[in-house]
């Protein structure tokens, strides 16, 4: 069994098969009755763990961003029973990093690698492009300057 979701007793397990059959089709996977059927009495989150190996897989076709995609590998985590969490891998390099999963042998049954912003401060730079600071603040309204230390506050707080 490659990979185990739930936690508990109520856990199901995802063969390397299943992965294979999510990574040719290009439809997002569908629960059999019996797993449906388990999913409506116990919560072994099988519907959503096949939902992000879709995602992982497919991400490209889907158009998402580097950040989705490691979100679904995070949720993926998440969703794995806690024995099957050292199979989750991620392998930093320079602007890219690959997701790995194992299955129990040590065999990758999943290795995606997704950029990495090479922009050290990109994320700032994106924020202060969608929430630009307001300039050119006139000052002509302070009456006194009150220092603290090596602050520096006028009479409005600012």
């Amino acid at each position: 069994m490659p990979l185990s979701v739930g936690q508990g007793y109520f856990t199901s397990s995802i063969s390397a098969e299943r992965f294979n059959v999510i990574k040719e089709s290009a439809r997002p996977p569908e629960l059999s009755l019996w797993e449906k059927i388990k999913a409506y009495f116990f919560t072994t989150y099988h519907a959503e763990a096949l939902e992000c190996i879709f995602k992982l897989y497919h991400y490209q076709e889907l158009n998402l961003t580097p950040v989705q995609v490691r979100g679904a590998y995070i949720k993926l985590r998440a969703l794995a029973s806690q024995g099957c969490k050292e199979q989750f891998i991620i392998e930093s390099q320079e602007h890219a990093d690959k997701l790995i999963i194992k299955d129990d042998n040590g065999e990758n049954i999943l290795s995606i690698e997704v950029e990495c912003h090479p922009e050290a401060f990109g994320l700032a730079k994106e924020i202060n492009r969608l929430h630009p600071k307001p300039k050119n603040i006139s000052l002509g309204d302070i009456t006194r300057l009150v220092f603290f230390g090596d602050s520096l506050s006028d009479s409005m707080g600012r």
